[in-house]
């Protein structure tokens, strides 16, 4: 790695390849006007920024108002589903509320779809204590202390440490490459749509790896850069989010670093997004161009009409999102 005495630095692929980049994409950040360079490795698909800020500068590429970082997210009907969902698929009996427990194996046909759509999307171990990278308000974290989970997290933001702490979720405020775990201390870690933005995932594997206890879970989620619309669209696609998207993830890259750090694969469920993600593709927000009056228009008012094909990439095995649990091997 070669730094800038600034503020910027070079990197190279993390499988170790030397070889030139098989392709590039140059994305846009709205909010301080710069353009910036993802490379795509030729031997593993990983994509990477380079150059990008460095770890010391890079919380300034973080607006005040970031969405995970401000206000409370008030509980909503998909929060009721999500919870539903773990009772009848996942939790174990005596966690189930009794006027769901007769019926549970309907139920458990009807969800099957969608089974996999919470961070609890697992079978819970008898110990249960979780580790969460990056928790921003620490949204997740109380879905499992709500599963009778003992919660733990980091987060680089002061002002989602105090959001989180005003629920009773006490965060280290740390970046992924300096929180503090202990060893064989945790049951379950949690990446969602962390992993792209850290600077050092072999370090940060690592620790998971000690920190987790054998056969511990940790999950992933990640945006697919092996999507077919991330592959359509480019940087206008919303997984292009430079610089504070520094890694682009797809399955074959995660797999190969997953495996290199000791850890087997349970499952990866692609998920389907949406209209929120095909209004940005059709704002072209992260896109060095500008989008024009009709595209426009339709980023307002007719974005839904992308669902069918986000759930259609998503069955197809190239959904937007991937949903990766592993084990500790």
């Amino acid at each position: 790695m070669k730094a800038d005495i600034t503020r910027m630095e070079t990197v190279g692929c993390l499988c170790g390849s030397s070889g030139a980049a098989s392709r590039s994409v140059a994305a846009h950040d709205e909010a301080s006007g710069e353009s910036f360079t993802y490379l795509v490795c030729s031997a593993c698909s990983l994509e990477r920024l380079s150059p990008r800020p460095t770890l010391g500068h890079i919380g300034s590429y973080y607006p005040a108002n970031y969405v995970p970082h401000v206000g409370h997210a008030p509980k909503g009907r998909a929060d009721r589903l999500k919870r539903l969902v773990y009772e009848v698929v996942w939790a174990p009996r005596d966690e189930v509320r009794p006027e769901l427990r007769p019926w549970r194996p309907l139920l458990r046909v009807l969800f099957w779809p969608i089974r996999r759509r919470s961070v609890l999307a697992f079978e819970p171990p008898d110990v249960r204590r979780v580790f969460e990278f990056g928790a921003a308000r620490a949204t997740d974290l109380l879905a499992f202390k709500a599963a009778g989970w003992q919660a733990d997290g980091c987060e680089p933001s002061e002002q989602a440490c105090a959001l989180a702490l005003a629920q009773g979720i006490h965060l280290q405020n740390a970046t992924a490459e300096t929180a503090v775990l202990a060893s064989a201390a945790y049951t379950c870690i949690l990446f969602n749509n962390v992993f792209e933005h850290i600077h050092d995932p072999v370090s940060v594997l690592r620790t998971c790896h000690r920190a987790l206890q054998p056969g511990g879970v940790l999950m992933l989620i990640v945006p697919n850069h092996g999507s077919w619309a991330g592959r359509l669209f480019g940087a206008a696609w919303p997984g292009y989010d430079a610089p504070r998207h520094t890694w682009g993830w797809t399955p074959k890259s995660l797999r190969q670093q997953l495996a290199a750090a000791g850890f087997a694969i349970e499952y990866v469920h692609h998920q389907a997004t949406g209209a929120w993600l095909w209004s940005s593709v059709l704002s072209m927000r992260h896109s060095p161009g500008q989008a024009g009056h009709v595209k426009r228009w339709l980023a307002r008012n007719a974005a839904w009409a992308g669902i069918p094909f986000s759930v259609m990439a998503a069955w197809a095995g190239h959904g937007d999102f991937l949903r990766l649990v592993a084990r500790k091997a």
